[in-house]
């Protein structure tokens, strides 16, 4: 019985310590674990691998790495419908969203590549670009995808043939060729607006076409083409692809047979279309044999008239290198002229012949004389010389009016003297004018006009109306003559006189005498000696024995004569080219005339 009772003491002893054994582990297996979802793990790990398990949740994870952050936990990523082990030291992708970049940069630690380089046109390359500057210790591998090529980023030139790209894939990929300055496209089959939209997307890449034209490519370095077998259904293709070729400076269009198929149209509007290049075309005008290259054109009395104002306008159109284009007495009015002349004169000047007095003249005449022979109805045509720097219309006592000096904006010399003209209002709109004589011109009243002719330093005013100067002003005057040879004394009143003078200190000037030409005024004291600027006026007008009638150019001789009087000939005469035509056929002799 004794023994029995021991026996189960024993046993109880045993049960006991078994349990407190139990707990005491249950403590410590508690105490040195972490438990996840009924996953335990030691406390003090420092590497778990879970790859042997795909069902490891980002939740599960940040659980255990919230417990254990100092362990190294090896586990599978769910990352694009996969799972790849947190370990991995190269990844590769085909498309990436805002989403895989955070998985890369917050999952993979030991992350070393990261290979796109299998992405499409599609790719995201900005997210690979900021990977790239904040992991600089990854590798990260991409091509740019132009949808029919592929290109590394740090590319710098770019060579494109029409299949390895399209549009749309430029304008949208080829910002991401950060390092890109040049770009080559090979015979494009883009548009000019399409083209025109990449130049402004990228200003700083230099983006050049190479050109097809009938079958052969033309680099951008061609200079000179020979496109004489053009059509006109080949032009405006042709003119599309030449806009490629920005070295292009000279196309030859004429046939060695000179009998080429395209129209004046044709050329003109392929040089519209590609205004840097010299079109060498040869075409006929009213009879004459014409060429793109021609800088001087002359038609003579040759009748086009008013209603062929469009053939004139489409030669023009076609003489871009024509600096001087005649048309004498081609029976055209003087308005048409002048629109045409407007229109063209930023290139080219258009002249024509007007009639006056007992002559005519061309239009861009530098001198022009016609003495006795002007009337009223005779003179209105001279509107049009606008490039007239000389004229001598003196002695004409039945002209009453000069409204025709409106259009001469070029005059800086005119002798008006013995006209009975009423007004000098014509001369406002001669800005250049440096010399007026208007002598004994009895009824003009008023110098008020001259107010705008800033430059005017010479004014002869004798046997005039005029009493009030104060127009003249500020005026930069250096001579002047105001008398009245009848009365004895000039008809500006003696207080007037003394206000121009205390005016104009420095201007020589005359109100009393008998001759208001002669000393002080056209010579000098020793009545023989012409003053500089009487000097200039004789060679142009070729005193003593002027022509008249007529209008005409000066002489090298004659402009070179002129610029060297002392002080005028700085300002006289800086002409342009001398025509031809020295001076007007229409003169066959001179002889001596009073100046």
């Amino acid at each position: 019985m004794r023994k029995k009772l021991v026996t189960i003491l024993v046993i109880i002893a045993i049960v006991l310590a078994l349990g407190i054994a139990g707990a005491l582990g249950f403590v410590w297996y508690r105490d040195n674990h972490v438990f996840i979802e009924g996953d335990a793990y030691a406390i003090g790990s420092e590497q778990i691998d879970l790859l042997d398990r795909t069902d490891i949740t980002f939740d599960y994870y940040h659980a255990l790495r919230g417990a254990l952050p100092e362990c190294e936990i090896r586990w599978n990523v769910p990352f694009q419908g996969g799972k790849v082990p947190s370990d991995t030291q190269s990844i590769s992708v085909t498309n990436l969203t805002e989403e895989d970049a955070q998985l890369l940069l917050a999952y993979f630690p030991k992350l070393q590549v990261l290979d796109a380089t299998g992405g499409d046109y599609m790719m995201h390359y900005q997210l690979l670009e900021a990977l790239a500057q904040k992991k600089t210790e990854w590798d990260v591998r991409y091509e740019v995808d132009l949808e029919g090529i592929r290109v590394a980023p740090d590319t710098a030139q770019l060579d494109l043939k029409p299949e390895e790209y399209t549009f749309d894939t430029l304008i949208r990929n080829l910002t991401y060729l950060r390092q890109l300055t040049e770009l080559k496209l090979h015979t494009p089959e883009l548009t000019e607006e399409q083209l025109d939209q990449l130049k402004t997307a990228f200003p700083d890449v230099t983006i050049t076409c190479t050109a097809e034209i009938f079958g052969v490519e033309y680099d951008t370095e061609t200079t000179e083409l020979d496109l004489s077998a053009m059509t006109g259904e080949d032009a405006v293709e042709v003119a599309q692809q030449l806009k490629r070729l920005p070295n292009l400076r000279y196309v030859n269009l004429n046939p060695e047979n000179g009998i080429g198929a395209l129209s004046r149209e044709d050329v003109r509007d392929l040089m519209v279309a590609v205004p840097n290049v010299v079109f060498d075309f040869t075409f006929e005008f009213f009879g004459e044999t014409l060429t793109t290259a021609s800088e001087e054109v002359k038609l003579t009395n040759v009748r086009i008239g008013d209603d062929n104002e469009a053939e004139v306008r489409l030669a023009l159109d076609l003489l871009v290198n024509c600096k001087r284009f005649v048309l004498d007495n081609c029976h055209m009015s003087d308005e048409v002229l002048a629109k045409i002349r407007d229109d063209y004169r930023d290139r080219t000047k258009v002249v024509w012949r007007v009639w006056f007095g007992g002559g005519s003249s061309l239009t861009d005449a530098e001198i022009i004389r016609c003495t006795y022979d002007l009337v009223d109805d005779n003179c209105e045509d001279l509107y049009w010389c606008e490039d007239v720097r000389f004229v001598d219309f003196g002695h004409n006592e039945w002209l009453d009016g000069c409204d025709f000096i409106a259009g001469m904006k070029s005059l800086e010399y005119c002798i008006l003297s013995g006209a009975p003209i009423k007004s000098l209002e014509p001369f406002a709109n001669c800005k250049n004018l440096k010399f007026l004589e208007v002598a004994f011109c009895e009824y003009i009243e008023s110098v008020e006009p001259l107010k705008n002719c800033t430059q005017l330093e010479k004014l002869n005013i004798s046997n005039t109306h005029v009493t009030d100067l104060t127009a003249l002003d500020n005026l930069p005057l250096t001579h002047f003559v105001a008398m009245e040879i009848n009365a004895g004394k000039s008809r500006v009143p003696t207080e007037e006189q003394a206000r121009f003078l205390a005016q104009h200190p420095d201007c020589w000037t005359q109100f009393d005498g008998k001759q208001p030409y002669d000393e002080g005024w056209r010579r000098a004291e020793d009545g023989k000696t012409s003053l500089p600027h009487y000097a200039a006026i004789q060679i142009a007008f070729r005193y003593p024995h002027a022509p008249n009638n007529v209008g005409w150019y000066l002489k090298d001789e004659e402009r070179a004569g002129i610029e060297a009087l002392h002080p005028m000939a700085a300002e006289v005469v800086t002409g342009e080219t001398v025509p031809e035509e020295a001076i007007e056929e229409t003169v066959s002799e001179t002889t001596p005339v009073e100046e």
